[in-house]
């Protein structure tokens, strides 16, 4: 009897041992496929079509920040290689339109001006080489009737302009480097010529950075010498500044400065050519004064005059350059002078 309950006893533990034994071996993972998606995982929804139609590659639900690697992306250019650098190149050629207009000083065209251009044209000599090199492009026109030309058909990053006629003379100041549009047909860029007349003997002197007074004493200046006097000077300058003495780091200040011509006057004028002066128009006294708080504040004075000496029997120009903003007094006057000795007010050199 003891024996045979023995048995049970040992039977019933073997069979709940094979009973553990089956449940922890059919809830182990399977070691299989890592990358086999189960059910929980999230299925791809749109695909994402190219050009020629056919489905690259499918989007994921919740795309990650870095796209497949088998994605299909816009080529970029690549600078650094022979066709992004060629592309790199002719994108610097624009198309040229140039259309100008040429008067005399009396506002008049004036027809059978010589006008050449030079356009820089990018070019990439040799494919296998990144390095630029660029031409010359040269054109040529004649002005009209109405003085006018036009250039197009060319590319380039910018051009020079060369006008020339026999007779006539080109502004020292003006502009003659452009873009590569410039003009319209109906608002053409105006270029002005002087017309020679007849050449004068003139009297023309040039005082660079003369030492002058910033309180207001006056500066008196010979015109037909050239030179600094302390009386008789048919020019007379003063010139005023608060604080006389500038501190360091002062961002403005209150200045004043006249021009006087006693018998006479000054007539200011910005004409590119200063070659006939007005008969009328003139003012014994010029005056500048800039308050610190004026919008137009600036420190420079830079003037042209038509000037009248000595009750109309002389005239002639004068340039003006005056900085006021040296530290310590004085600061410096610069003066250009011209003036006709015959009385004349034709003032061609």
């Amino acid at each position: 009897m003891i024996i045979m309950k023995t048995n049970r006893i040992l039977l019933s533990i073997f069979i709940l041992v094979a009973v553990v034994l089956v449940v922890l071996f059919r809830g182990r993972p399977k070691q299989s496929a890592a990358l086999a998606p189960t059910q929980e995982t999230v299925q791809p929804t749109n695909p994402v079509v190219g050009k020629s139609g056919v489905a690259l590659q499918s989007a994921p639900h919740a795309p990650s920040a870095t796209p497949p690697t088998n994605q299909k992306q816009p080529a970029a250019i690549n600078p650094r290689s022979p066709e992004g650098f060629r592309q790199y190149v002719e994108e610097q050629n624009k198309p040229i339109e140039f259309y100008g207009q040429i008067i005399d000083q009396n506002s008049n065209p004036v027809p059978d001006v010589k006008v050449k251009i030079g356009i820089r044209h990018w070019t990439m000599p040799n494919p296998a080489i990144l390095q630029t090199g660029s031409k010359e492009i040269h054109l040529e026109q004649t002005s009209d009737v109405n003085g006018r030309f036009e250039f197009h058909g060319e590319t380039g990053d910018g051009f020079g302009v060369g006008i020339t006629k026999d007779g006539y003379l080109l502004p020292p100041n003006a502009r003659y480097g452009f873009g590569p549009q410039a003009g319209t047909f109906a608002t053409p860029v105006i270029f002005k010529m002087w017309k020679i007349g007849e050449s004068q003997q003139l009297i023309s002197h040039s005082l660079s950075r003369i030492g002058i007074p910033v309180d207001g004493q006056p500066v008196q200046f010979d015109l037909f010498n050239g030179i600094k006097v302390s009386s008789g000077g048919q020019l007379i300058v003063r010139f005023e500044r608060n604080p006389q003495s500038l501190p360091p780091g002062d961002a403005g200040y209150d200045w004043n400065a006249s021009f006087e011509i006693p018998n006479g006057g000054l007539a200011a004028n910005n004409d590119e050519f200063m070659y006939q002066a007005p008969e009328g128009g003139y003012q014994e006294t010029y005056k500048v004064e800039m308050a610190k708080s004026a919008t137009n504040w600036t420190a420079t004075l830079d003037q042209q005059f038509y000037i009248k000496l000595d009750n109309g029997k002389f005239y002639g120009n004068l340039t003006v350059h005056l900085p006021t903003f040296h530290d310590t007094p004085p600061i410096g006057l610069t003066l250009g002078i011209t003036i006709n000795p015959n009385g004349s007010r034709n003032l061609q050199p």
